[in-house]
């Protein structure tokens, strides 16, 4: 499962191939659970994690100052790399795109989607508060009451 990144994020995403990914991972001794396209990334992180004893990596995959964009599988990994987040499965502190239209970025962290809603809760009644609580959450989680 993904988190929900606005759709005006993706948007931005597609309209030009990427040219540069910055990662940052804390505790990046286990990423063996990054399959697909994002297994290249876990396993660097791993290994780096496992060789240097370091609480936090960033890396910074880059075209330079050659022609052209990322190779198409970076998607795959961007993706595989939310899903894995949002499974609290990795801790990804950083995750940000650039592509020719976007060069200061799309940080993917801070453009997933927020509820928020002020909710009437009962000042006594923890049982009325908990169907209050879960009923929300059903209907921004799910599309339904």
């Amino acid at each position: 499962m993904l988190p929900v990144v606005r759709e005006d994020a993706w948007e931005r995403y597609n309209q030009s191939a990427p040219r540069k990914i910055e990662v940052k991972v804390a505790s990046p001794t286990d990423l063996s659970v990054l399959d697909g396209d994002g297994r290249a990334v876990g396993e660097a992180f791993s290994a780096m994690g496992d060789a240097y004893n370091a609480p936090q990596i960033t890396v910074e995959i880059s075209m330079g100052h050659s022609p052209g964009h990322l190779g198409r599988r970076i998607t795959g990994a961007v993706r595989e790399l939310l899903s894995r987040s949002a499974r609290d499965q990795i801790q990804l502190e950083k995750l940000k795109v650039y592509n020719p239209d976007y060069p200061l970025g799309i940080d993917f962290l801070s453009e997933l989607l927020i509820f928020h809603e002020e909710l009437n809760l009962h000042d006594r009644d923890p049982d009325v508060n908990f169907a209050t609580k879960r009923d929300y959450l059903r209907r921004v989680m799910y599309g339904r009451a």
